[in-house]
Formats: C-alpha cells, sequence, structure tokens
C-alpha cells in the first residue's frame, strides 16, 4: 500500500514525471532520506530560534511556523488568517530562506507541474506537535484533507496532494496511519475504519511523503523527548498549474 523510493533513486530522477500516476494504485508514496540529517537539523535549531513566531494552534496543543489554515478554519477565524499571511510568510522566509521554494520544487517534481503558492494563502509552513502533548498521548484526528477545498473540486475530487517533509522525528511513533479509502461525501465519523485497510508510514529524518488530500489519515501517538516538527504543503490542480498553501 506504500510505494518505497531511496531518496538516492528519487535525487538522481529515474521516475520523475511518473510518481505522481503510481501513487494513485498506492496509499502513500515514501521517499527515504532526501535531506541530510545535518540540514535538518540546521532547519530545526532555526525554527527554534524563531519560537516568537510560533503560532498556538487550538489553545497550545500544537503549533505552527506559519499561517496553517486549517486551525483559523476549525476557530471561525479565517479572516484573521488571510490578515495575518504576508507577515506570517515573511517572518517564515526570514529565518528560513529558500526553504518554501525548496518544498515547492520537492511537490512540482512529483506532480511533474508547474507548483506555485496560491494568491493570498500561506506558503509551506511548519508544524510542530510537543513532546507529551495532546497528539503524543492521543494519536491526531483521523481526517482527510480537505481544507482548503472548494466543495466543487471536493465533489469533481480535483488532484489534490499533500506533502510531509520530516525534519525531526519522535524517538518512538508519531508515523502517518493511511486507510486505503479516499473521500466520497462522508465524514471520518461515518466509516466503519476497523474494516478499512490500513498501514503506517513510519518517518526517518529527511523523509517526504506524499498522499493523496481525499485519503484518509491520522497521525499517530509518540513517546519522544523531542517534538514532532515537519513541513507540510497542501495543493490542488487548477487546471493549468498546481497551486499550493499551507
Amino acid at each position: 500500500m506504500i510505494l518505497n523510493i531511496s531518496g538516492e533513486d528519487y535525487l538522481s530522477r529515474q521516475f520523475i514525471p511518473t510518481l505522481w500516476h503510481q501513487m494513485q494504485d498506492f496509499t502513500a508514496l515514501h521517499i527515504h532520506s532526501v535531506l541530510p540529517k545535518e540540514i535538518c537539523e540546521d532547519i530545526v535549531a532555526k525554527v527554534y530560534k524563531n519560537k516568537e513566531h510560533w503560532n498556538s494552534d487550538f489553545d497550545g496543543l500544537q503549533f505552527s511556523f506559519g499561517q496553517a489554515y486549517y486551525p483559523h478554519l476549525e476557530a471561525g477565524t479565517t479572516e484573521e488568517y488571510f490578515q495575518k499571511v504576508p507577515n506570517s510568510d515573511e517572518q517564515f522566509n526570514q529565518a528560513l530562506p529558500g526553504l518554501q521554494e525548496m518544498a515547492m520544487k520537492f511537490l512540482s517534481s512529483i506532480v511533474g507541474g508547474y507548483v506555485q503558492q496560491r494568491d493570498g494563502w500561506s506558503g509551506p509552513g511548519i508544524h510542530i506537535f510537543p513532546a507529551n502533548g495532546y497528539a503524543a498521548n492521543n494519536a491526531g484526528e483521523v481526517h482527510f484533507d480537505l481544507d482548503g477545498i472548494s466543495d466543487s473540486d471536493r465533489i469533481a475530487l480535483s488532484p489534490a496532494i499533500t506533502m510531509i517533509l520530516m525534519l525531526q522525528p519522535p524517538t518512538l511513533g508519531g508515523g502517518l496511519k493511511v486507510w486505503n479509502t479516499k473521500y466520497s461525501g462522508r465524514t471520518a465519523d461515518e466509516l466503519a475504519l476497523d474494516e478499512i485497510p490500513s498501514t503506517i508510514v513510519e518517518y526517518g529524518i529527511g523523509d517526504l511523503v506524499f498522499i493523496n488530500s481525499y485519503t484518509l489519515h491520522q497521525i499517530q501517538p509518540f513517546q519522544s523527548q523531542c517534538d514532532r516538527i515537519s513541513l507540510t504543503v497542501h495543493s490542488i490542480y487548477n487546471g493549468e498549474c498546481w497551486d499550493c498553501w499551507f
């Protein structure tokens, strides 16, 4: 159910641009060790150095560097999201120059097309799940990545993809559980999850993981003295190219 590729093969571009089409037969694409450990550690150090710019999401249950859309959507504060995006992106790019562009290049290599930041929306950003926090102890929410996808695109199942770059994995656990089912108009609560085959993507540092945004998934609980830190970007095909956001 998981298509595994080595970072060496990915970087040699042997599979490009066929990976997006190959993904249709799998629940996830897992590319191992794309970024060296040293680069990931440098990014993480800069994330902590800019802790004053983190956003507290869900009353501190998790944090983000860069404005994440879905916490604002659930809190009913989407107007605030769009107001904060310009300043937030500026802070992110000052702290981590070139990271958003690199993330979009990774995404472009998989979909085989041009990727652009959606106008007015945040670019790729970083999620921080605290060690011994809610997700660590209870797992994340079971969900589809529908936030930011219009009703018409949901109905049409317009091509959409989520990318995760693992910068600091937990010591134990914290993988991504993916079910072999896609969005069909029903919520996760309406599905008999025990009857649907599933598997867990176990992250390593510097790994890239791609899933179809309509695939049901969940962050698993974890045990660690360090936070779980990853970069995330969502994207959808607009008929000409791919729009991405955080």
